[in-house]
């Protein structure tokens, strides 16, 4: 695939891809505003991050037993619920604007200068307007490689795009391995012994919700445990030829439904390609390197 990247950008030479890059920087910069626009009756802005904080531990599961898709629906782990809870002490208006920009930032961290044009892929926007975690999904997965404990985030949050720790697994790094789940576990047990009625009602809110039908099509209707069967394969093979980038794509296909604005954290496979790239060049063929995670320089 690099390879024909790089034989398609030499074709086009300097000058078109120049035109290629800024023609998607304008798609990119009008994508956001007309999004917004296009939902202005819907009143749909920050809908996701709504629920974050909204967070209420005194009815933390209330509004999602028998729905995924309604305004503060919480579906996460409590030890995320008990996190996420502080946020209420500010204004909503506040803390979406503080969390709008940490999503930028993480856009920005994710994918150096190309953020304004990955603007223009379609999730993105989606999720900036939605307010959701995949952004924040793809650091967690970014930074893992070098800090294994960052697995905690999404293994108490959206828990099966968790899998991808099994890349550790894969490849014999079994301290790494060790340091991602006893982390996920030490955090549960701590949240455990605080409120253990909320990991019962978690508990019984995700059994309630395994036959719920929204009453539409979800955007990918494929099951979660096929999809955590193709994501299981990736890692495998993604794990034994040294490829990182297959991590978030394995992690997008295991989200426990992929809305549209869950494909976001398909970026988070940029740094890790491009990093992928920079040590297949450096490095002899058949060689393998412990897993680390991009610098800024390199995203």
């Amino acid at each position: 695939m690099t390879e024909r990247l790089e034989d398609l950008a030499t074709r086009l030479g300097p000058a078109r891809m120049r035109a290629v890059r800024q023609g998607l920087t304008i798609v990119g910069l009008l994508a956001l505003p007309y999004i917004i626009w296009a939902n202005r009756e819907r009143s749909l802005f920050g809908f996701d991050a709504h629920a974050y904080w909204a967070v209420d531990l005194s009815n933390l599961y209330g509004a999602s037993t028998g729905n995924t898709s309604d305004l503060d629906a919480f579906r996460y782990t409590p030890a995320a619920g008990q996190a996420f809870a502080i946020f209420h002490v500010i204004p909503w208006e506040l803390f979406f604007a503080l969390w709008f920009a940490a999503m930028i930032a993480a856009l920005i961290w994710l994918t150096g200068r190309t953020w304004l044009l990955l603007l223009a892929f379609p999730p993105i926007p989606l999720e900036l307007y939605h307010g959701n975690i995949h952004l924040f999904l793809g650091v967690a997965i970014v930074l893992g490689f070098r800090y294994p404990a960052a697995w905690a985030f999404l293994l108490l949050t959206k828990v099966s795009p968790g899998v991808g720790v099994l890349w550790f697994a894969f490849r014999g790094e079994w301290r790494r391995f060790a340091v991602a789940v006893g982390v996920t576990l030490a955090i549960a047990a701590v949240s455990f012994a605080v409120a253990p009625d909320l990991w019962r009602q978690y508990a019984q809110t995700m059994i309630d919700n395994l036959d719920y039908d929204p009453g539409h099509a979800y955007p990918i209707p494929i099951p979660l445990w096929i999809r955590l069967v193709v994501s299981v394969v990736i890692l495998w093979w993604g794990a034994r030829t040294d490829r990182r980038w297959t991590v978030p794509v394995a992690a997008t296909l295991s989200l426990p439904i992929i809305w549209f604005h869950g494909f976001a954290l398909l970026v988070a496979a940029i740094p890790l390609w491009r990093e992928d790239r920079a040590r297949a060049r450096r490095e002899p063929a058949g060689s393998q390197t412990p897993s680390a995670a991009p610098t800024m320089a390199q995203t």
